[in-house]
């Protein structure tokens, strides 16, 4: 029998089976599933690299273009270069074309390592696609600015208007705040309202300033994003008065937010409370905050009515801060001017507490958490159990290891013949169940890096009362 010696390659397979095989590719850098149970693009990918899905394939030859041409939805991934090696209008108005119909995801950032050089150009580049964005408003699911410049973020109200109704997530961010009086387009009062429907939008990455404009001067767009649930404001350089944002303006605009669930604030200059107006109340779960001054932290806690999962606090001022209420709190960088045994106080359903780099958690603190009152039944923080302090030097062994103890005291006095100084008793999976409801709780688990002196004396007290233990000394390899 004669075989055929002809040999086979890629570019030998049917339409049909190299489409599948470009099918698996979009699948492949598909990595969650949005509102509507639809694949949408892979948030942690190298945008412009060279090696991009599909746009590598679609150079191979002019038979793999075209079949990737004739799906669409490999083509719902627009990426804008706005930096000198940018990407031109026309290749941008091609990727809109041959998205069709679809809902599309649109990336305006920078090549890698351009982000340390001076680019006097962005601005105008920038503005030269904003059109094209507008133009298919109607069908972004996902807007994110990725720039260099602050002066060269979009203006919001001219970007966004009228029906974003697949709109789920938008972002805009920059590296150098150089915004200046000339740069800032003023607010005038004969501007019009700003009318904006985003009815799945979930996600809001914003600067202050474009936050101030597009939701608190004149504008009612938070009344139309029903699933608006997590917002993250960062800093911006206030130029007039006209742009200073008072923390009261900034909690009226998210109480419209039916679902608002995560917040985070991160430097934002923002007024302290005005006494005469009331503070609205907020249900959220998730609370992040940054480089926060004067009352604004102790402000935001007093408007939060229920219980956060999530609370982290950094490099904030704790002026009127008097209680910390979540299930897990982290607070680094605290000044020493602060004094936490106040807030320290009153810990309020806290079970896992971080504490890095803060000065003023010191043995007055640690007093604090020690006092039961007079039955030894009344403690600051009854579900503390988890405990994890780095670089934090200014408390002893001694009142750790009076702390701990006294609290297992309790726990003993209110749960008789129970002992739970045994690592797999902690793990257990009914380890609450063996605990009376809304009683005291063990410090189950200390870890302690780069931190005091620990005599061997309290080394062993310690490691005999609390089941997960670890302890460093700062200066110590």
């Amino acid at each position: 029998m004669q075989t055929s010696s002809r040999s086979l390659s890629i570019h030998s397979l049917p339409n049909e089976l190299l489409l599948f095989i470009f099918e698996c590719l979009y699948s492949m850098h598909c990595d969650q599933v949005s509102m509507n149970d639809e694949l949408v693009w892979e948030l942690d990918a190298d945008l412009l690299s060279p090696t991009l899905f599909p746009f590598a394939q679609m150079r191979v030859c002019q038979r793999w273009r075209a079949v990737l041409l004739a799906c669409s939805m490999f083509w719902t991934r627009i990426v804008i270069a706005v930096d000198e090696d940018y990407t031109p209008v026309w290749r941008i108005k091609d990727q809109f074309l041959w998205s069709r119909d679809q809902p599309v995801d649109v990336f305006v950032t920078r090549h890698p390592g351009t982000y340390e050089q001076e680019d006097l150009c962005e601005k105008t580049r920038v503005a030269a696609i904003l059109p094209l964005i507008s133009r298919h408003l109607h069908r972004c699911r996902r807007i994110e600015f990725k720039l260099l410049h602050l002066s060269s973020l979009p203006e919001i109200r001219s970007l966004l208007s009228g029906e974003a109704s697949v709109l789920e997530d938008i972002g805009i961010d920059c590296h150098i705040e150089d915004v200046n009086e000339e740069s800032v387009l003023p607010l005038p009062a004969s501007e019009p309202d700003i009318h904006i429907s985003t009815p799945r939008l979930t996600s809001l990455t914003f600067d202050g300033r474009s936050f101030f404009r597009s939701f608190v001067y004149r504008s009612d767009w938070f009344m139309h994003a029903p699933q608006l649930h997590n917002v993250f404001l960062t800093s911006y350089d206030v130029l007039s008065p006209n742009e200073v944002m008072s923390i009261n303006d900034m909690l009226d605009v998210l109480s419209k937010l039916e679902d608002l669930w995560s917040l985070s604030v991160y430097s934002l200059p923002l007024l302290d409370a005005d006494p005469n107006r009331q503070l609205p109340s907020l249900e959220i779960s998730e609370l992040d905050f940054f480089h926060l001054t004067g009352s604004i932290t102790a402000t935001i806690f007093a408007c939060v009515s229920i219980l956060p999962e999530e609370v982290s606090v950094i490099e904030c001022s704790f002026l009127g801060v008097n209680f910390l209420a979540g299930i897990h709190f982290h607070l680094e960088d605290i000044s020493p001017e602060w004094n936490l045994s106040v807030p320290f106080s009153d810990i309020i359903r806290v079970s896992e507490m971080d504490i890095v780099n803060c000065p003023g958690f010191t043995d007055d603190v640690l007093d604090v958490l020690t006092d039961g009152g007079p039955h030894n039944d009344d403690f600051s923080g009854t579900d503390l159990q988890k405990l994890s302090i780095t670089r934090c030097t200014n408390f002893s062994a001694q009142k750790m290891y009076e702390m701990i103890r006294k609290r297992w005291e309790a726990v003993e006095e209110q749960n008789p013949g129970w002992h739970g100084d045994d690592e797999r008793v902690v793990s257990d999976e009914h380890y609450e169940d063996r605990f009376v409801e809304g009683g005291q709780r063990p410090v189950s688990t200390l870890r302690v890096s780069e931190g005091p002196e620990l005599p061997d004396e309290y080394r062993v007290l310690l490691k005999s009362l609390v089941p997960v233990f670890h302890w460093t000394v700062a200066g110590e390899a």
